[in-house]
């Protein structure tokens, strides 16, 4: 009787590789690394570290590691090379929303600092969101997450 099956690194979503980056595994990296974020632009740069696996930025297109920011749009960066734009939350479970980086890395923070997760309702209060189903479908998102991470290192054997 065959074990559940692995998927392989290419069928995990970049949302699962962007967010579940911040499992319960490494809570003693990354939490102090989150407690340091104070403004939406360091938020950013977190994101754009952890999406380009340590580096500032990979070329989705080519794979270069230079780019152009633009001023006015600090979310989209053009490749030097191929001239390939990319956005920060294009291909993760942050794509359709519009909440602040910096309101989602604290939530994700919260979420960390308790073995048990959190509440949507309490994150909602903590955060000061006016939407709980904004809450609780970005809570969601995250769980998601976490959980095909999870998934991914599963033991096989007997």
């Amino acid at each position: 009787m065959a074990g559940p099956t692995v998927p392989t690194r290419s069928e995990v979503s970049e949302a699962g590789r962007t967010i579940c980056r911040m499992s319960l595994e490494y809570r003693e990296i990354v939490l102090p690394e989150l407690s340091h974020i104070a403004t939406e632009a360091q938020a950013q740069a977190w994101f754009w570290r952890v999406k380009g696996e340590g580096r500032a930025f990979s070329c989705w297109a080519c794979g270069h590691d230079a780019a152009y920011e633009h001023r006015t749009r600090p979310e989209v960066k053009t490749c030097r090379q191929c001239g390939a734009q990319t956005r920060l939350r294009a291909g993760t479970a942050l794509a359709k929303t519009r909440i602040p980086l910096l309101t989602i890395v604290r939530m994700v923070f919260l979420m960390m600092q308790d073995k048990r997760g959190a509440s949507a309702l309490s994150l909602q209060r903590q955060l000061r969101l006016s939407s709980y189903g904004t809450t609780w479908s970005l809570l969601q998102k995250i769980r998601s997450a976490l959980g095909t991470r999870n998934r991914t290192y599963m033991l096989e054997g007997t």
